[in-house]
């Protein structure tokens, strides 16, 4: 009985966690878009150097999303 409510919550948990990875790579797709969209407005200005936080904060946004995603892989493998 034990053994087959394990097999069922490791299988939740693993479409859970599916589930999630999928919506943080299309999270990440999308955050790259809006990045390189960004960055061609941003060289569109004269004067750059007051924007340059909004890339910055951008940039670091994706890199946790793309950590946190293989985190979630590695833990799962």
């Amino acid at each position: 009985m034990s053994e087959n409510i394990k097999v069922y919550f490791d299988k939740t948990i693993e479409v859970v966690f599916g589930i999630i990875l999928v919506f943080i790579i299309v999270g990440i797709a999308i955050g790259t878009a809006q990045l390189f969209v960004t960055t061609w407005k941003l060289l569109a200005f004269e004067g750059i150097t007051g924007h340059y936080i909004n890339i910055i904060a951008d940039v670091l946004t994706l890199y946790v999303l793309i950590e946190l995603s293989r985190s979630l892989v590695e833990y799962f493998n």
